[in-house]
């Protein structure tokens, strides 16, 4: 069932990218036999992907140990941003760049999920790049803690529950990102 998780992401990435190349292609005007080709692939993407959701609602075993590798790589990687040395303010901002950032977030997006494939029989550790000024790690930092804060008392019911939960934190963690470096552009 491990393989179930893996192609549910692959499956839904190519869908996500099918998907983009007929809104770009029937943007400009071409509606060929590639774009119909293209519809199809989405047919059959969308046909799996609906499968996958529908054996994760069934699936009750691990949910635990998911979320007690979320838990775990939560508190790994906020003990370790509590260890990492301070940094002179001023020189840490000049030379930290928003890329620092979305590499922590990344790393810990890439944690959660590969915790999510084994179905909590792994649980990787996040690496925090060099050089990260307090403002960069802020932000995974305040996710980590509420990450922390609601799966201390919840459960998960099915796999499904697992799968959304990673899906929408790290959404909401990479808007959260997105947002504030638009925002330090003004």
């Amino acid at each position: 069932m491990n393989d179930n998780v893996l192609a549910y992401f692959q499956t839904s990435k190519d869908l996500a990218n099918k998907l983009s190349e007929v809104n770009r292609l029937r943007q400009h005007g071409l509606l060929s036999h590639e774009v119909r080709l293209l519809d199809v692939q989405i047919a059959h993407a969308t046909r799996r992907v609906d499968e996958l959701v529908e054996i994760f609602t069934w699936e009750t075993q691990d949910t635990d140990l998911i979320r007690s590798a979320f838990l775990e790589i939560a508190k790994n990687t906020l003990k370790n941003l509590r260890k990492m040395p301070e940094y002179d303010m001023d020189a840490a901002a000049i030379s930290a760049t928003p890329t620092l950032g979305l590499l922590l977030i990344e790393n810990t997006s890439n944690a959660l999920r590969k915790a999510l494939i084994s179905k909590g029989r792994y649980v990787p550790s996040v690496e925090l790049p060099q050089g990260l000024a307090s403002w960069c790690y802020q932000l995974v930092e305040n996710f980590l803690q509420t990450l922390f804060r609601q799966l201390q008392q919840a459960t998960f019911d099915n796999l499904l529950e697992a799968v959304t939960y990673f899906e929408k934190s790290t959404l909401l963690l990479k808007l959260q990102y997105e947002t504030q470096e638009k925002t330090k552009r003004f």
